[in-house]
C-alpha cells in the first residue's frame, strides 16, 4: 500500500508538472520593432510589447511576422509620413531577453551607426495580434 501511495504520488506530481509546462509554453510573446530608411538618419523604436494572444509555433518562431512589420512601416507611412521604411521585428517569450536585446540594439544604432533614435511609445503605436484562423 505504501509504495502505490508513492507511486501515485509520484504521478501526480510529473502530471502537474507536465501539465504547467504545457501552459508556460503558450503564454504568449515579447516583441518590439526597429524601423529605418536607408537614406535617412533616423531610426524608430517601438517598445517592447507582450501579445498574450500569441504563441510561437514549434520550431520557435512567431507566426505572421511579415505582417508585424508592415504593421510598424504603414504606422510610419501614414502617421509620421516616413515613406521607405524597412521594418524588422524582434520577439522573445521572455520580457529579460527582449529588454536586452533591445538596448543593445539601440547602443548599436547610435553609436555604431549614427542614428538618430526616437522612440515610438505604446500610446503612438501597438502592435495587432493577428489570428491564425
Amino acid at each position: 500500500m505504501k509504495l502505490f501511495r508513492t507511486i501515485a504520488t509520484f504521478a501526480l506530481i510529473v502530471t502537474l508538472s507536465l501539465t504547467a509546462v504545457a501552459q508556460k509554453k503558450n503564454k504568449g510573446v515579447y516583441l518590439f520593432g526597429v524601423s529605418s530608411a536607408f537614406t535617412d538618419t533616423v531610426a524608430y523604436f517601438t517598445t517592447v510589447q507582450y501579445l498574450d494572444t500569441v504563441s510561437l509555433t514549434k520550431a520557435g518562431l512567431l507566426p505572421f511576422t511579415p505582417n508585424y512589420s508592415s504593421q510598424l512601416e504603414n504606422y510610419l507611412e501614414v502617421m509620421q509620413n516616413e515613406s521607405k521604411q524597412t521594418a524588422a521585428i524582434f520577439y522573445s517569450p521572455t520580457k529579460k531577453k527582449i529588454d536586452k536585446e533591445r538596448s543593445k540594439l539601440m547602443n548599436r544604432y547610435r553609436k555604431k551607426n549614427k542614428f538618430n533614435v526616437k522612440a515610438l511609445p505604446a500610446e503612438d503605436f501597438t502592435f495587432t495580434p493577428l489570428d491564425i484562423e
